[in-house]
């Protein structure tokens, strides 16, 4: 067996977590073949697989990862990627209108950056308080982790996606205490209306797209490239 000692890289995250990551291996790559999973449930795993510390502690795993906030976990793997791949990404597709295949080309050196807002800054769970509009309750509103992310998509997965968990995963409080999700889901649209527009403030990191463009047929689309295999597995 060839002995060879893995290089390694150190960064912060969004969120000032201070990452480790080493580099991967077909181990890693592995992981997206495992049978019955779709591949938003193995990211953890393939991170965990190259993560060596978060905040120096060692051998995060699975859970450890779960623990991040989303923005960190994407910060992760564009670092993971420009460390094994370099900074130029590839991305291989089939145009949905006329069938010939695509090749789109993206610097992730030029990626946007998205600040946390400074009011939010150096907070360990950082929120955004409001006054919800009908019922004048008031509500704190946070950044999803890895294990609420996680159900949101499996139940999108599912065909059973519920715009009502989705508010009920960002409320870290409703009216000064955790609330439930029948809290939630009795609250007139117009209080939902403001905790997702609330939401969608709650923004950082990396902006994590890319342009396709066929040069056939002039087909065009924004896609986000996080979950595309020419990220995940280049060449793979």
């Amino acid at each position: 067996m060839i002995e060879y000692k893995k290089q390694q890289n150190s960064f912060k995250t969004p969120f000032g977590r201070a990452i480790v990551i080493q580099e991967g291996d077909g181990y890693a790559d592995k992981v997206f073949a495992r049978r019955g999973k779709k591949v938003f449930e193995v990211i953890p795993d393939f991170l965990a697989c190259i993560v060596v510390s978060i905040d120096g502690k060692k051998e995060p795993g699975r859970e450890g990862i779960l623990d991040l906030k989303v923005p960190d976990q994407e910060w992760i793997s564009v670092e993971n990627y420009k460390f094994n791949n370099g900074n130029i990404l590839h991305l291989y597709n089939v145009c949905p209108r006329c069938g010939e295949p695509i090749h789109t080309q993206k610097d992730l050196t030029e990626l946007e950056v998205v600040a946390l807002p400074k009011a939010l800054q150096g907070q360990d769970d950082p929120v955004l308080q409001i006054t919800l509009p009908r019922t004048q309750v008031k509500a704190s509103i946070g950044f999803l982790d890895g294990r609420q992310e996680q159900l949101l998509m499996g139940l999108e997965a599912a065909g059973n996606s519920d715009p009502n968990q989705a508010d009920f995963q960002v409320l870290k409080e409703l009216d000064g205490k955790p609330p439930t999700y029948e809290d939630v889901i009795n609250l007139p649209q117009a209080d939902h209306l403001a905790i997702r527009e609330t939401r969608e403030k709650l923004i950082c990191g990396y902006k994590a797209v890319a342009n396709i463009a066929c040069t056939v047929c002039s087909y065009k689309e924004v896609s986000n490239f996080l979950t595309h295999r020419g990220f995940l597995l280049p060449r793979g």
